[in-house]
């Protein structure tokens, strides 16, 4: 099983390389059963629940994405009775340059913002430049941002067929990309994916708030780091101990065998602070960077980047509700089911140079 799984990830990241649009139907037949393929995207609003849906977000990927690498000395392969689970790192690179097409796009940004015109707006547009206006010695360069790539495969007929994809951006940044706040419509989009979510019409007999971890677990969280939870810890442990963590339990689908559940699903992350609490935390950040190894000139870029990041989220009010994407394996174990692994992701929104 796992060597047909590296010559699966092998043909999808060839695909990638490729980016040949007119042989979208080919990779669909050689790697998916029709119509039973779900991709949950890196940002909210790219769920995919049938193939037409599938086939735009590949193409589109191979037209607009950055160079989709997989580091396949990180895969890791945990096989089950009826499906196996692989999650493997990976790069997706993008080029910056420095030319007037460039400058272009970003005025255009700043009108655009201009016709709102709110706090939050000049702010943004503060962040957005901090990024563009940094002197660079380069005129073209490339940048790089971690992801991790998810997927379920199960048999059929002699061969093995992806079932479930699940990208999943790391968030290295000091605040998370995609906030419910009324001058953001983001709530809209993610309320589709909800709905679409329980379309899929999947049952279970437990709630996922109500699970702790097994002894034996893993957990990554959004920033890719990979830890171990204490047994009979639940996933509200894995933030901090004000955080009101609210999971979504009619948003979540599954794959099912006798003992063991792929599961995901949405939830929403509440934190209540004080621009106080955020200014001694943006301080301390920013001591961490003056004194670091990198060259004076990155210092100050990491600084000014931060300070608007910093404010443009102050902009938007102290209530702070992100929305959370959970997924992984639980096991029925002893009569009742328990959490193994998990990965606790952000929603990805905008890609800039050394965000």
């Amino acid at each position: 099983m796992k060597d047909q799984i590296i010559n699966a990830l092998s043909y999808f990241q060839q695909a990638y390389i490729d980016r040949d649009s007119d042989k979208i139907d080919e990779f669909m037949d050689r790697l998916f059963i029709k119509d039973k393929l779900i991709i949950f995207g890196t940002g909210i609003n790219e769920v995919c629940i049938n193939d037409e849906q599938s086939k735009e977000l590949f193409t589109s990927d191979w037209k607009y994405w950055g160079d989709y690498r997989l580091n396949f000395d990180s895969l890791h392969i945990k096989e089950y009775p009826s499906f196996s689970y692989a999650e493997i790192e990976g790069t997706l690179t993008y080029k910056f340059f420095d030319d007037d097409k460039t400058y272009d796009k970003f005025v255009g940004y700043v009108r655009e913002n201009m016709d709102l015109g709110s706090h939050y707006d000049f702010m943004d547009v503060m962040h957005y430049l901090s990024h563009l206006l940094h002197p660079r010695d380069q005129k073209e360069r490339a940048f790089e941002l971690p992801i991790v790539t998810s997927f379920i495969f199960v048999e059929n007929d002699n061969d093995i067929k992806i079932n479930r994809i699940i990208f999943s951006m790391m968030n290295l940044s000091l605040y998370k990309d995609i906030r419910f706040e009324d001058v953001i419509p983001y709530t809209r989009a993610f309320a589709r994916d909800v709905e679409l979510m329980k379309s899929l019409g999947c049952q279970s007999s437990y709630l996922l708030s109500n699970l702790t971890f097994d002894e034996d677990n893993i957990v990554r969280n959004h920033q890719g780091v990979i830890f171990k939870k204490n047994i009979g810890e639940g996933i509200q442990s894995c933030f901090l101990e004000d955080d009101e963590l609210t999971i979504n339990e009619e948003s979540l689908v599954n794959y099912t065998s006798n003992e063991h559940h792929f599961i995901t699903c949405y939830a929403t992350l509440r934190r209540q602070t004080t621009q106080e609490e955020l200014e001694n935390k943006l301080k301390k950040h920013i001591l961490t960077i003056l004194d670091s190894d990198i060259k004076s000139k990155d210092k100050l870029f990491k600084v000014r980047r931060d300070i608007a990041l910093t404010y443009k989220e102050i902009a938007l009010g102290l209530n702070f509700t992100w929305p959370i994407r959970i997924h992984g394996i639980i096991q029925s174990k002893d009569e009742k089911w328990v959490i193994k692994h998990i990965n606790i992701v952000d929603p990805f929104n905008v890609i800039l140079e050394d965000k």
